[in-house]
């Protein structure tokens, strides 16, 4: 399996992430220095959005960090947004950027180089919300000349290829273990590391990942093949010769290199929950149970795994979408490995033992995805066709007794009923309901109405287990279902929540047929809550009255419309534009109805309640001359800002710790703004030495320039 490197560096920063280079990195691993912030973006192109503290967004960019303060001020932003600088901020792009702990603590990554040859920059992080920074450079190996040099995991030693280089190891993904104080990478060609950032001076170590043959990996490195008569250590393309694969740490190697056989080892995403770790590489999805400190149990899932899904194999992001329910949903973001091509999307609900697919945004939309957002309604998905979102929880009164009945519902609400008239009878429920009623003590019916003769059946109980399924005398179940074979009710379905029955030799036993009534009374535990995940035939989705989540059929992703004049502004025809991309979204916790809207041409704004959008574009410093630059401000001379414009605009003047030293109005004599200043604050008094940071606000436009200033003594 080949990879193209310079395929990540083109689909996800296009050409924004090598436009900046500052200077060469502090290369110790670990130093500490405040931040400067200065006005305006350091990108256009924005790759990740994140939470920062007290109306603050932090964002990471094709130049380096940028920060959004007053996030509650829309109407304002273009006041607001000032790019983050230390010497301590990983050079160039930030392929991944992430926040905890309100804002508190920042990790950003960094990369530079060539399309064909990026190179990693190292790691930051900020435990104080951005003023000051700590650094570690990437990880690499000094070898001695050898391929392969031993390192050590859970006290076992086994071999690794030497990574003695930045080029092709870079941080594509970042995120952390709050529990044990680990800031884990995936850094493809330097694999899956980490590193305690708490420590005085922390350094890298290697996490094992399976190898692409293992569907599993302790932490003793043994394996279990699952019944494959194929070897656990016996499947590389191009194996060490000293590998005798009897299943023990001697037959594991790490090795990242293309054609190798280790695609696993190409590390490109990572997240963290509770005591999981999921790891994404070009050969599948990891999951690693966190044992301990210096254990993890891992299960390796693939596209070719017989008991999975997996929509492909390269997968480049994950994101946990927290339900109404309390309950939750992994996606995990997959592409095929040989192209940059529309995909499907992965997901799971348990945890990785079984894998669906979403096919919404390859079918029709055609769209690539690079990341995924989520409020506990919508799912938003980022990608090369704009913004897209699907809403299939729609929460209401599913109940036609209720007095608030909400016949558009799909997830049910609260319901109010008139006690008068209660649901008794099955025949009064719309077709394909099911309802249950409280009967005596523990015993509940299941009332049903059908548009479909019922071949088998089966649901959930919500808040109590099944302890049997009430009989006559005969020992046949009580209602219309028992002309049924029931499977295994006392052995599979006591103290379970689930229930199944169905028929299951069509020659002896018919359906019953469409219809309503009384299907079957069960025996419960407790209380319930009601039903959910009800499947008739095994296919068709029927709903539950007051409570349940259930199956919801033919939903549609619709794009978030971004209006015609921000793309007027921008430059381009519109979202059909190749050039244009939706790289990230961001829904803001402090102003819950912001939606905002990460792309390669800037950033865009939603207030979703106004259905009002906001584009705080800023021109390049060039458009704004100021001249003579530098200022010798003690001479009779003023220093001139020009700026092609037909309307009055406003100066700003700002030291370089960001203090406002001048504020002035600017006319326009109908065809450009010429601006006189004079060298004194706002209090008459000459202003000092330095580099001086000139904002020219003309409309909705704000234009930044530097300005050097020379005081004669």
């Amino acid at each position: 399996m080949v990879m193209f490197y310079h395929r990540i560096i083109i689909i996800i920063f296009c050409s924004y992430i090598f436009g900046y280079f500052p200077s060469d990195p502090t290369l110790s691993n670990y130093t500490n220095q405040s931040r400067i912030d200065v006005p305006g973006w350091p990108s256009l192109g924005i790759i990740d959005l994140g939470e920062g503290l007290e109306e603050t967004i932090i964002a990471g960019t094709g130049g380096g960090l940028g920060r959004i303060i007053n996030t509650s001020l829309l109407g304002s932003i273009e006041d607001n947004i000032y790019k983050i600088s230390s010497d301590d901020l990983p050079l160039g792009a930030n392929p991944a950027m992430k926040t905890y702990d309100d804002g508190n603590l920042i990790v950003v990554s960094g990369v530079t180089g060539t399309v064909e040859e990026p190179q990693g920059t190292g790691i930051s992080w900020s435990l104080d919300a951005g003023e000051s920074w700590q650094f570690i450079v990437q990880p690499i190996d000094s070898s001695d000349g050898d391929a392969y040099i031993t390192k050590s995991w859970n006290g076992i030693e086994f071999e690794q290829l030497a990574i003695t280089t930045a080029i092709k190891n870079v941080s594509y993904d970042i995120d952390v273990d709050l529990e044990y104080e680990y800031i884990y990478a995936t850094s493809w060609a330097g694999m899956l590391q980490r590193f305690k950032y708490t420590d005085l001076n922390p350094t890298w170590e290697l996490v094992p990942l399976p190898m692409d043959g293992q569907n599993n990996l302790s932490c003793d490195f043994s394996c279990d093949t699952d019944g494959d008569t194929q070897n656990c250590c016996d499947y590389t393309l191009n194996q060490n010769p000293d590998q005798n694969c009897d299943n023990n740490p001697n037959d594991y190697y790490a090795n990242p290199v293309d054609g190798s056989g280790f695609d696993n080892h190409k590390a490109f995403s990572v997240y963290i929950d509770e005591n999981y770790i999921w790891v994404g590489t070009a050969y599948g999805i990891n999951r690693g149970e966190i044992i301990s400190e210096n254990c993890i149990e891992w299960v390796h899932y693939t596209k070719e795994n017989t008991n999975t899904s997996l929509a492909a194999n390269w997968v480049i992001g994950f994101h946990k979408q927290l339900l109404s329910s309390e309950s939750s949903r992994l996606w995990a973001i997959t592409w095929e490995t040989n192209s940059s091509t529309p995909h499907k999307l992965s997901y799971t609900d348990d945890h990785g033992d079984t894998w669906e697919n979403d096919n919404g945004l390859e079918q029709g939309i055609g769209a690539v995805t690079y990341s995924l957002n989520s409020t506990e309604d919508v799912l938003y998905a980022s990608t090369s066709r704009g913004l897209f979102e699907i809403n299939p929880f729609n929460y209401g009164c599913m109940d036609s007794s209720a007095d608030n009945y909400d016949p558009s519902a799909t997830i049910d609400g609260n319901c109010q009923y008139n006690l008068d008239n209660p649901i008794i009878d099955g025949c009064d429920l719309d077709p394909d309901y099911f309802y249950m009623i409280n009967t005596d003590s523990t015993a509940y019916q299941i009332l049903y109405n059908s548009s479909y003769d019922i071949q088998g059946f089966n649901f959930d109980i919500i808040g109590a287990d099944l302890e049997s399924i009430a009989t006559d005398e005969d020992n046949n179940p009580i209602g219309d279902a028992s002309d049924f074979l029931f499977f295994n009710w006392d052995e599979t379905q006591e103290n379970n929540p689930n229930v199944l029955g169905g028929n299951f030799d069509a020659s002896t036993f018919s359906a019953l047929p469409a219809g309503c009534g009384h299907l079957l009374t069960l025996i419960l535990s407790n209380e319930p809550v009601g039903l959910s995940n009800i499947s008739i035939n095994g296919t068709d989705c029927y709903n539950y009255y007051t409570s349940g989540a259930e199956c919801i059929e033919d939903i549609e992703w619709s794009k978030v419309e971004i209006p015609d004049w921000i793309f007027d502004q921008i430059g381009i025809i519109g979202e059909q534009d190749d050039n244009f991309k939706v790289y990230t979204s961001y829904i803001d916790i402090n102003n819950s109805s912001a939606l905002w809207i990460g792309t390669t041409e800037g950033l865009i704004v939603s207030d979703m309640l106004t259905s009002t959008f906001y584009y705080p574009y800023l021109e390049e410093a060039e458009s704004l001359i100021i001249h003579p630059n530098p200022y010798l401000v003690d001479s009779h001379s003023n220093v001139t800002f020009e700026l092609e414009s037909a309307i009055n605009g406003r100066l700003e003047i700002y030291d370089f710790s960001m203090t406002r030293v001048l504020s002035q109005n600017c006319d326009s004599n109908g065809e450009r703004i010429i601006c006189h200043w004079n060298g004194l604050n706002g209090n008459g008094q000459r202003i000092a030495n330095g580099v001086y940071f000139c904002k020219l606000k003309v409309g909705s436009q704000i234009h930044w320039g530097k300005l050097g200033i020379v005081k004669f003594r």
